[in-house]
């Protein structure tokens, strides 16, 4: 959230951030100090508030609970920034806070966290082939699926160059085609063939296998995508 105060302490400008972490509409609180909009705050925060345009100091990262200026509204636990506004003569014509919502970026974590955990428990169950790379071709991610087939463990394949993992341990060749496929994807190539793996026992299976470069937002390559399926028949 983010607002603009003067330096009686009046909001001059408030964002839709901050009224839905504060409560109040933007026109609501537009003219109106802290004290007008929420007396159980005010007592706390004005008077630093009023302190920093004194003294023309900064303050960060003070964490504030709902639960200490508004015991109607549900605890709300928020961090928050504020910053002199100084004009050209060096004069403090207001304040600037900047204010996060501690909890809602708890709940955002915890639903990335639980939307990975879905992500791996379907990866984990279908019998494909998917792992990440790093662009230089170390593998960081692998599902388990290749992990059992092929009698390993994390520790054998993670953080190893793809191309030197077991898998593939057998056959120079196919460590050489490999190492060249990953070199085009990171040029920005989709690459698709049929390779032999090395499996547990020393088996062998025929995978229908693809590398893909994986780009950022901004067009970057950031990651290579290996996936492959089994073809043996």
């Amino acid at each position: 959230g983010v607002a603009v105060f003067d330096r009686e302490l009046r909001y001059c400008h408030v964002n839709h951030a901050q009224t839905v972490i504060g409560g109040h509409s933007v026109e609501a609180r537009l003219g109106r100090t802290v004290a007008e909009l929420a007396p159980g705050m005010a007592d706390l925060v004005q008077p630093v508030m009023q302190h920093l345009i004194d003294t023309r100091r900064t303050l960060t990262g003070w964490r504030l609970s709902t639960a200490q200026t508004d015991p109607s509204r549900p605890p709300r636990e928020i961090v928050a920034d504020f910053h002199p506004i100084v004009d050209a003569a060096g004069t403090v014509t207001g304040l600037l806070s900047l204010v996060r919502d501690v909890n809602g970026e708890q709940r955002a974590e915890q639903a990335i966290r639980a939307s990975d955990y879905r992500l791996r428990q379907v990866l984990d169950s279908l019998f494909v082939f998917v792992g990440v790379l790093t662009p230089d071709g170390t593998l960081i991610e692998a599902n388990r699926a290749p992990l059992e087939a092929g009698g390993l463990d994390e520790t054998q394949v993670l953080n190893h160059k793809f191309w030197d993992t077991p898998w593939w341990s057998h056959d120079a060749a196919v460590q050489a085609r490999l190492r060249a496929a990953a070199e085009q994807a990171l040029g920005g190539e989709t690459l698709r063939f049929d390779v032999v793996a090395r499996m547990a026992g020393d088996s062998r299976m025929t995978l229908d296998f693809m590398l893909a470069p994986m780009r950022d937002d901004e067009g970057r390559i950031t990651h290579l995508i290996a996936s492959a399926i089994d073809i043996s028949g």
